[in-house]
C-alpha cells in the first residue's frame, strides 16, 4: 500500500474517531442532503465531509468501500459506528435505534418529538422552488426563499429552547409578583389609600390645588424629569397613592385614560406625574402655611335695634362673664399637650420613600 493511501486511510480513521456524527457526502447528492438535513431538523451536530469539493475525494471514496463495503454516499458513522447510508439512517430514525445511538454518544435527543418529516418536506420544497427560480434566472427572489430554508432548518432549534424560556420567563413573572405583593403588604398594614397631598396639616388645602393643576396639561404626562435630576422611582411603591389621587381627582382620571397606553406606559405616566407632585410639595412645605380662617368668630358685642332702643347693663355683664368663660376653656385647652404630636405613630409613614416621610413630618 503506497504512503498516499496509508494518508488517507489515516485520515478517515482520525475524522471517524474525532467527530460523534460524522458524513461523507457530496453537495450535489439529494440523498446526502437529506441526511444533514435529517440531522439539522433533530438538532445534532455533524462533520460533514464534501467528496466533490477535495481533491483527494474518489481516493476517500475508495477508502470508505474497502473499510465498509458502500461505495455509495451518504456514508454515516455514528460513536465510530457505521450507520451506513439515507436509506439505513432513515429506517434507525424510524425505529428508534438512531436515538439510541447518539444517547449512547452522549448526544442530546431532546427534539425527537418534532415532526421531522414536516420540516424535512418544507425544506425540501424550498430548496426545489430554489433551484427552479435559479435556472430562470430571478436570483434577488432565491436568495429570499435560501433565507426561508434556512429559517425552517433552524426551527427545531429554536423549538427546543422554547421549554426553557418559558421556565426562565415564569419564574421572573413569580419573582416579581411576589415582589410587587410584598410592597402592597407593606403599605397596605392599617392604613387605607390616601391621595398625595393628605397629611400636610396647615398646607394640604393649598397643596390639594397646586396638585391638582397637574391634570390639566398633558406635557406633564409627556415630558420626562431632566436627565440631571436622576429620579429614582418604584412604581408598586405608589399606587396605592396613585389609586386615591385617580379617585379624587377626575382629570386625573381622564388624562390617564386618554394617554395609556396609546403615548406612554403605566409606569412612565405616573413617573412624570409624582416628580411634578414632589415639586409642588418642595416649593410648598418651604413657605409658611395659610393662615386658616376662623368662620366661629366670637361676637363679643351685639347692637339689636330695640322698640324702646335701651339695653340692660345687668344683661351685658351676664354675657361678657359667659364669653369669658368660653375663652378661659379654650385657652386651657390650647394649652394641654397634645398626645398625637408627641407620639407619632410610625405605622402611618409605613412603605413611603424617604423624602416622603421627612416632608411629612416637616408638616406636622
Amino acid at each position: 500500500m503506497s504512503a498516499i493511501a496509508n494518508g488517507i486511510k489515516e485520515f478517515v480513521k482520525k475524522t471517524i474517531a474525532d467527530n460523534k456524527v460524522t458524513i461523507f457526502s457530496k453537495t450535489y447528492c439529494g440523498y446526502s442532503i437529506r441526511a444533514k438535513d435529517l440531522f439539522d431538523d433533530i438538532n445534532v451536530d455533524y462533520k460533514a465531509i464534501e467528496l466533490n469539493e477535495r481533491p483527494d475525494g474518489a481516493d476517500i471514496q475508495e477508502c470508505l468501500k474497502e473499510l465498509t463495503k458502500q461505495s455509495t454516499v451518504p456514508n454515516v458513522f455514528i460513536n465510530q459506528q457505521h450507520v451506513g447510508g439515507y436509506s439505513d439512517l432513515e429506517s434507525a430514525y424510524t425505529s428508534g435505534k438512531l436515538k439510541k445511538l447518539l444517547q449512547e454518544a452522549g448526544i442530546d435527543t431532546k427534539n425527537f418529538f418534532f415532526s421531522r418529516a414536516v420540516l424535512s418536506t418544507v425544506s425540501s420544497g424550498l430548496t426545489s422552488f430554489s433551484q427552479t427560480l435559479q435556472t430562470k434566472s430571478l436570483p434577488d427572489l432565491s436568495k429570499q426563499l435560501n433565507k426561508l430554508q434556512q429559517q425552517a432548518k433552524e426551527l427545531p432549534k429554536r423549538l427546543g429552547s422554547l421549554q426553557q424560556e418559558f421556565e426562565t420567563e415564569r419564574a421572573s413573572f413569580l419573582l416579581n409578583k411576589q415582589k410587587q405583593e410584598n410592597v402592597v403588604s407593606s403599605q397596605a398594614k392599617g392604613a387605607v389609600p390616601v391621595a398625595p397631598w393628605v397629611g400636610y396639616k396647615g398646607y394640604e388645602r393649598q397643596m390639594k390645588a397646586a396638585i391638582m393643576e397637574i391634570s390639566k396639561e398633558k406635557r406633564n404626562f409627556l415630558v420626562p424629569p431632566p436627565d440631571e435630576t436622576n429620579v429614582q422611582f418604584d412604581f408598586n411603591a405608589y399606587s396605592l397613592t396613585a389609586h386615591a389621587a385617580l379617585q379624587e381627582d377626575q382629570e386625573l382620571s381622564r388624562m390617564r385614560f386618554s394617554l395609556v397606553p396609546q403615548h406612554v406606559n403605566e409606569e412612565t405616566f405616573w413617573r412624570n406625574y409624582f416628580y411634578r407632585v414632589t415639586l409642588i410639595k418642595q416649593e410648598i412645605l418651604s413657605q409658611p402655611p395659610e393662615e386658616e380662617k376662623d368662620h366661629d368668630e366670637t361676637v363679643l358685642f351685639s347692637f339689636q335695634d330695640n322698640d324702646d332702643n335701651s339695653s340692660s347693663c345687668e344683661d351685658f355683664e351676664n354675657e361678657k362673664d359667659h364669653q369669658g368663660d368660653k375663652l378661659l376653656t379654650h385657652d386651657k385647652k390650647e394649652d394641654k399637650p397634645s398626645e398625637e404630636k408627641k407620639h407619632i405613630d410610625e405605622k402611618e409613614y409605613e412603605g413611603m420613600e424617604d423624602w416622603e416621610i421627612e416632608l411629612r413630618k416637616a408638616a406636622i
